[in-house]
């Protein structure tokens, strides 16, 4: 998920929906504060976030602005998308996503959803959860499987 703004209902209702099946959730930025009471309240889920543009005086300790980490077999840069200028293309970001290895980029920042498949990588935007730009609020459902990887962008109700 990215991109909620102050908007806590809607990182809560995702967590809601998804917490019985989602081993990991992942906040791409610009929301730290909705983080932080989202571990207040659930202070055993597996929630990894990293800093968006909007999130500069948010005290989070130790919140990077990209990080890469291995979920069993599959390694996965994430990153808010600002320090890669997303808004202006994504060869920045394929290429960072090459020199860690991974076979998944997660994006936030444009407020667009997108699922591409560049350089061998996937490379996905969950868009927003509170400010779409271009279509319905959502977030992003990744399924790790043996068979593959499966992206799901799923959409929110207002």
């Amino acid at each position: 998920m990215s991109d909620s703004h102050g908007n806590y209902r809607r990182v809560e209702e995702v967590v809601r929906q998804n917490r019985g099946e989602a081993d990991a959730f992942i906040h791409l930025g610009d929301g730290l504060q909705e983080v932080e009471l989202l571990l207040e309240k659930y202070p055993d889920l597996p929630l990894f976030c990293v800093r968006g543009n909007c999130d500069w005086g948010h005290p989070m300790p130790g919140a990077k602005k990209t990080e890469a980490r291995s979920f069993g077999d599959t390694k996965i840069l994430y990153t808010h998308g600002d320090l890669y200028s997303v808004k202006f293309g994504l060869e920045p970001l394929v290429k960072a996503g090459r020199e860690v290895g991974a076979q998944v980029v997660l994006y936030g920042h444009t407020h667009v959803a997108r699922a591409d498949y560049l350089d061998g990588m996937y490379v996905l935007n969950p868009g927003s959860l509170s400010q779409s730009r271009g279509g319905p609020c959502g977030y992003l459902a990744l399924d790790l499987t043996d068979q593959g990887i499966v992206p799901v962008l799923r959409t929110l109700k207002d």
